[in-house]
């Protein structure tokens, strides 16, 4: 949504210094115009320097977003297996069961087989969506080892250049 306003006060400013030039051009001359012209240049220069900026800062939210739901997810998980490990060596280690109790484990058991057939497919789940997550820990840690990247916006430095694909 950032974007989209950034957008619309680039858009109107564009069509402001459109407006501008157009007065300027009839009544300044020489260079007078000519420096308007350069610093409403520059303007629309650094506009879309902040616009690509902010680009970037919306994907760092989502996929910091995205890191942190899958690792609650996981966690999520962790706990419930857990729950289920120590529900089944508490409850069902006893030897002797009349045939009641026996019954009602048994129709314990199939809830819980039902149970650990959905968390068999949360898990599968976690393991597709696993690919899918940035590892936004590798942005703190110097690069040993080319990595690849996906650049979000153009950027030039002097030893670095990318482009948007």
């Amino acid at each position: 949504m950032l974007v989209h306003d950034i957008a619309l006060v680039l858009y109107r400013i564009l069509t402001c210094c459109y407006d501008i030039d157009l007065v300027l051009y009839r009544k300044l001359t020489g260079c007078c115009f000519d420096y308007m012209q350069a610093y409403m240049e520059a303007m629309q220069s650094q506009w879309s320097w902040l616009i690509q900026l902010t680009v970037c800062l919306e994907q760092h939210v989502k996929f910091k977003a995205l890191y942190h739901q899958f690792f609650k997810d996981c966690k999520t998980c962790d706990e419930d297996i857990d729950r289920q490990m120590d529900m089944l060596s508490s409850r069902y280690s006893q030897e002797h069961l009349d045939s009641d109790e026996a019954k009602q484990r048994v129709k314990e058991l199939q809830e819980l087989q039902k149970h650990l057939t959905s968390l068999q497919h949360h898990i599968e789940t976690l393991v597709h969506r696993s690919g899918e997550v940035p590892p936004l820990q590798l942005r703190s840690s110097p690069v040993q080892s080319p990595v690849r990247v996906q650049c979000l916006c153009t950027y030039r430095q002097p030893e670095v250049k990318t482009n948007v694909l």
